[in-house]
């Protein structure tokens, strides 16, 4: 959780570091493509295992009956264990792309910069007399998860950044000033101040 400072701490110098994490940029994509895949997955299964459980299952009265029972009972147990076997896998495949990217950032008096190490992106530097404006706009996934904030970086050399933030799950506060974008949006605001102090 990043605390702010004021203008007379910085005769001290100013520095942060630390990191966050930010959604896959096709997260929602990748989840109802793991959902679909564990459903056809177990539907294939069904076709292939369940039918022979029932076709066992209800044997003619006319057909020996003998192995029936042992026959039906192996057929259920490895109906529901590979069904769990599914279900588990889709489970921690959709935890694995909700985790997200973890990016490093530093942050000095001048400038904000931020990178992801293993997906090997290059550093992104933002000055923040480069920065026009912040927004922070609540990311909610599926219409009720809670899951960020779309963070939209207006500068005036790189464009328009945008990040898709998650929430760090040990903060007791989800609001934007306990983001480590906040920095930027503070930082901007007092070089700002600076340079129009009638303003």
């Amino acid at each position: 959780m990043y605390n702010g400072r004021n203008p007379i701490e910085d005769r001290f110098g100013f520095q942060s570091r630390g990191i966050f994490r930010c959604a896959h940029p096709a997260e929602r994509i990748y989840i109802i493509i793991t959902l679909a895949a564990a459903i056809i997955l177990w539907i294939c299964f069904y076709e292939i295992w369940g039918q022979q459980f029932v076709y066992i299952y209800h044997l003619s009265d006319n057909t020996s009956q003998e192995g029936k029972t042992p026959h039906a009972l192996f057929f259920a147990v490895a109906f529901s264990v590979i069904t769990g076997i599914i279900v588990i896998a889709a489970i921690i495949i959709i935890r694995m792309i909700m985790q997200g990217q973890i990016y490093n950032y530093t942050a000095d008096s001048n400038m904000f910069s931020f990178y992801s190490a293993k997906a090997r992106v290059r550093k992104t530097d933002i000055h923040y007399n480069d920065v026009v404006s912040m927004t922070f706009d609540k990311r909610v996934i599926f219409g009720f998860i809670d899951r960020g904030y779309t963070v939209t970086i207006e500068t005036r050399s790189l464009g328009r950044i945008e990040l898709e933030y998650l929430h760090n799950k040990s903060s007791v506060s989800r609001d934007p000033e306990n983001t480590p974008f906040h920095i930027i949006a503070e930082r901007t605001n007092i070089q700002n101040s600076r340079r129009d102090p009638g303003g």
